[in-house]
């Protein structure tokens, strides 16, 4: 405090001034702690909810490996999937991507299926979902290998790593 009683040149021992400014520090630290911050006051505040959920990490993650292959496991049957972005996803007044949805095309593309593009919502995920490497196996005869690098998205939860972790991933 600067109001003469608390400062440094009323008082003249730096460990007791240490003292004092820890246990402020921790007053404050337990006032905050003690409120209930309701959901008007944090979206006040720039709290975007949505921002915290499994299925908001999975569309960022998405639209960030545009162009990647991405198996996905339902209960049944696999299928491949080249991801596209969101076509309607656009930024709110406090600066988050609301995404609409996951964009996809089917992997290799086929002459018997539609062009449209795939598009998954939270309630349509598959079981899992693993990022994927595409390898050409014969440069004279087109064939590939498809193989799986990591898994993503498992039983509904985000299981993948942070943007910012794979900029030195060699995959």
């Amino acid at each position: 405090m600067r109001n003469g009683y608390l400062h440094k040149d009323n008082i003249k021992d730096l460990n007791k001034i240490e003292e004092i400014r820890t246990a402020t520090i921790n007053l404050l630290f337990l006032i905050l702690g003690a409120f209930n911050i309701d959901d008007i006051t944090k979206e006040k505040l720039g709290y975007v909810k949505q921002r915290d959920t499994d299925y908001y990490l999975l569309c960022e993650y998405m639209n960030y490996h545009l162009g990647d292959i991405f198996l996905f496991e339902f209960e049944e049957r696999k299928a491949y999937f080249l991801a596209l972005p969101d076509p309607l996803r656009k930024i709110d007044d406090k600066k988050s991507i609301q995404y609409s949805g996951l964009y996809f095309n089917l992997f290799p593309p086929s002459s018997n299926t539609t062009s449209k593009p795939f598009r998954f919502i939270e309630k349509d995920l598959p079981n899992i979902i693993s990022l994927c490497e595409l390898k050409i196996d014969n440069v004279d005869r087109v064939s590939y290998n498809v193989n799986v690098v990591k898994k993503i998205f498992e039983a509904g939860k985000y299981v993948g790593s942070q943007i910012s972790e794979e900029l030195s991933m060699k995959y």
